[in-house]
């Protein structure tokens, strides 16, 4: 996995949003102190800070196109995820999902299965 594209798309993301890093710290609940390591190399991006920086953000933003550059790149569903995700979408209208970013740069995604 590419971990400097990673952090370069991050501080693009910042740029675009018109942000300080300070701003764009306390918008994602991340130390501002991370955004140095990272800037400086001493630090990899991790699924829990890429997690962090979702969940602060507009929904046209992906995890995917932080961690690929691409805006949309979702593996076909099989026949038991299409059922998980209908269930779960009549149910709370939303999906939870588990997303494993492996080092060859494939995924895995998990949808949690609603009884």
């Amino acid at each position: 996995m590419e971990y400097q594209a990673i952090t370069d798309r991050i501080f693009e993301l910042i740029s675009k949003l018109n942000m300080s890093q300070a701003q764009f710290a306390e918008l994602t609940g991340i130390p501002r102190s991370t955004f140095s390591h990272l800037q400086s190399g001493r630090n990899k991006p991790s699924l829990d800070l890429l997690d962090k920086i979702i969940k602060a953000l507009p929904e046209d933003t992906s995890i995917t196109q932080l961690v690929y550059g691409q805006k949309d790149t979702t593996l076909p569903l099989t026949d038991s995820e299409k059922k998980i995700t209908s269930s779960t979408q009549k149910i709370n209208g939303r999906i939870e999902e588990v997303l494993i970013l492996k080092s060859d740069g494939s995924y895995e995604k998990f949808i949690k299965e609603v009884k």
